[in-house]
């Protein structure tokens, strides 16, 4: 727009809407050219104004250029420092993960022992109430090796001195509290009561 603007712009203009009558009206040899020096300057003005708006443009798009790649660069490297963070807390979860494992184990280790050498007996059912695990003083105390006991229903150890209201509140208990305290008597293998 400035370009257009300019005084020269409209003195080339004339000439060309002089040029262009000309040759309409069909009297070519009553056209009076421009001065070839004026026409040279006007052509010459236009040349070096559209080579500086080039270079305006120029400039723009190199600077667009340069904040895109100062944005991508930005956007790179805060990529790759969350990549490194991203990587550094999957380390550390992993470690902390490990650690809980081993301390897990350890706790598993420790309450395998206190329950494998318990001097009580420890009977450990599923929701069915069938055996799934016991320790060397239910053996010890029932007669019943491990490999006996297992998969068995605990029934096996009823000694038929408890009513079943008995067995009723005792499951009750069970399910509510999630314990039942008491003694209940049982019957070993060779078939005493205690």
């Amino acid at each position: 727009q400035d370009i257009l603007k300019q005084a020269f712009m409209d003195q080339a203009q004339g000439i060309r809407r002089h040029v262009i009558a000309a040759g309409h009206s069909g009297a070519s040899d009553a056209l009076r050219l421009p001065d070839p020096q004026r026409w040279f300057t006007l052509s010459s003005q236009g040349i070096d104004a559209m080579k500086a708006l080039e270079d305006v443009l120029s400039r723009s798009v190199l600077r667009q250029a340069h904040a895109q790649e100062a944005a991508a660069n930005k956007a790179l490297m805060i990529s790759a420092l969350s990549a490194v963070a991203s990587f550094v807390l999957a380390g550390l979860l992993l470690f902390m993960v490990r650690r809980g494992s081993r301390v897990a184990d350890r706790g598993l280790d420790l309450g395998g022992a206190v329950f494998h050498n318990s001097v009580e007996s420890i009977v450990i059912t599923d929701a069915n109430s069938v055996i799934i695990e016991v320790n060397r003083a239910f053996s010890t105390t029932t007669g019943f090796s491990r490999e006996e006991a297992l998969g068995n229903h605990v029934r096996m150890l009823k000694s038929g001195r408890h009513e079943v209201n008995f067995y009723e509140a005792m499951w009750e208990s069970i399910k509510v509290q999630n314990s039942w305290e008491g003694e209940i008597w049982n019957r070993r293998k060779n078939g005493d009561l205690y």
